[in-house]
């Protein structure tokens, strides 16, 4: 399903890209609007915190604007600067290589430590564990009589950012507050498959999704009904060093399964955990314990197996389309390897300034400045106006290099399974390319911005953010999102 809509959304971008010429003048905003946001100032009236900007990239002029240069709450709009300043400091064909270092092997014996040095990889997984795995078991290797060291030193142990991660810690019933690591794999989270049994009142099938670990345990039972409505509650808990999943609920017979993702206490213990069984499975021993490695000196040894990532362009899909919070402040870390002189550990913080700098951004009003401390926008302090982001789309529909991979990454409603852009407008469905951005907490945040084609072939890019306040923190969702279609949706209409 996936790869099927990308191939549609990828020939529709590209039919797009061949009737638009990526020529265009310094920008001018000085011509007068003709639009007037009227959705998005009737949900001000009441009180919402809005920022709204819509501009002609052909003919670089504004075409409507509410409040652009005030800095709100951006959640998931800040993966746009990630995607972007990713692009502008390695291009599409960037990878990230993950290396299994040690001492030269002796008849199949591994005289020491067995290194897993992390390279940055977002989208390393536990079938890139097992390729590593079959090349060591290639070279003739069946023992290791040493520790099997999972090394984390190219960010440093990553401090969590963010209070959704640090609680996460110690137990979380989520996905989206995993830990970070530059040896992480499965984007730092236990996946647990569940499926009705055969017979009424028996326990459903429950099973690690990928590999069975003696270290974790799945506690608990989910029943499975006759019939009804299906219900299924997963959550980690961790104690002394140990996740444990807990499950409960109901499956009807006819339920077709599913797989929950719950984020992981410590992402290089996980790694270290799946490589170890994937190499028993192997045949091959290792004597010693898993132990992580977050200060540089692995170098030094030999390269025993490698893995080379997917391109950026292809990663950025998959951090985009799905909003992975993982994979978008791993890249954002990644960029910190490109400067000497970052302190290390790395911290979001400095990968936020990056973001900042990279994408050229002026943070010039002490009263209402930039805040970027994180590449995925699930810290709450980000804020961006609706100019910043637009500044960036524009930058880079004028980049011929970069722009494919870049459009390419955003969402194309017709084809994407989010309720969010369900509509029956077909130009809603058809003429935007766009990200979404949300949070709960502390204030209620909707935002979307990207690129939309006009009636006349050109080009137009648009941001529209959506805070609650400190006097009414939150904001219908319904109001939100009917906010933003309105707005989209006029602008549309009258281009």
């Amino acid at each position: 399903m996936y790869v099927t809509a990308y191939r549609f959304t990828m020939v529709w971008l590209l039919s797009l890209l061949f009737l638009s010429p990526f020529t265009v003048s310094a920008s001018d905003t000085s011509d007068p609007l003709t639009t007037r946001l009227t959705a998005l100032q009737k949900l001000a009236d009441t009180g919402a915190n809005v920022s709204g900007l819509v501009i002609d990239l052909t003919e670089e002029k504004v075409l409507a604007e509410l409040n652009p240069d005030r800095r709100l709450g951006s959640a998931s709009l800040t993966k746009i600067l990630t995607s972007a300043a990713t692009l502008k400091a390695w291009g599409p064909n960037r990878t990230f290589v993950t290396r299994v270092l040690g001492p030269t092997p002796k008849k199949g014996v591994v005289h020491g430590d067995l290194v897993l040095l992390g390279g940055g990889d977002p989208t390393l997984n536990t079938s890139g564990i097992w390729q590593l795995a079959v090349q060591l078991s290639e070279r003739g290797i069946h023992h290791i009589k040493g520790n099997l060291v999972i090394d984390e030193s190219l960010f440093g142990n990553v401090a969590c950012a963010s209070d959704d991660r640090c609680n996460a810690l110690k137990a979380s019933g989520y996905s989206y507050d995993a830990p970070l690591s530059s040896a992480g794999i499965n984007f730092a989270t236990w996946c647990v498959a569940i499926s009705p049994s055969s017979r009424t009142g028996s326990p459903a099938r429950t099973r690690m999704c990928q590999l069975a670990l003696p270290d974790i345990d799945i506690v608990g039972k989910v029943d499975t009904i006759t019939q009804g409505s299906s219900h299924v509650n997963v959550s980690r808990v961790t104690k002394t060093g140990k996740d444990r999943l807990h499950i409960s609920g109901r499956v009807s017979k006819g339920f077709h399964g599913l797989q929950v993702y719950r984020s992981v206490s410590n992402a290089p213990l996980q790694t270290g955990q799946v490589f170890r069984e994937v190499l028993k499975r192997l045949g091959i021993k290792i004597s010693g314990d898993i132990t992580i490695k977050s200060h540089e000196g692995s170098h030094r040894l030999r390269t025993l197996a490698l893995l080379e990532s997917i391109p950026l362009s292809e990663q950025l899909i998959k951090m985009m389309t799905y909003s992975n919070n993982y994979m978008a402040d791993v890249l954002a870390l990644n960029l910190l390897t490109d400067h000497q002189d970052s302190p290390h550990p790395f911290t979001l913080q400095a990968a936020g300034q990056q973001l900042v700098s990279i994408n050229g951004l002026v943070s010039d009003d002490k009263n209402n400045p930039i805040v970027v401390n994180s590449g995925s926008g699930l810290t709450p302090e980000n804020a961006l106006s609706t100019r910043d982001v637009v500044s960036v789309l524009q930058s880079m529909y004028l980049r011929t290099d970069l722009f494919p991979a870049f459009l390419g990454s955003f969402t194309v409603p017709e084809f994407s399974p989010s309720n969010f852009y369900k509509s029956k407008d077909a130009n809603w469905r058809t003429r935007i390319a766009t990200k979404t951005g949300s949070l709960s907490e502390p204030v209620t945040v909707l935002g979307l911005a990207g690129y939309f084609r006009k009636q006349d072939g050109n080009w137009g890019a648009f941001a529209v953010i959506i805070n609650g306040t400190e006097k009414q923190p939150h904001v219908s969702y319904a109001n939100r999102t009917q906010a933003v279609k309105d707005t989209v949706s006029q602008i549309l209409n009258q281009y």
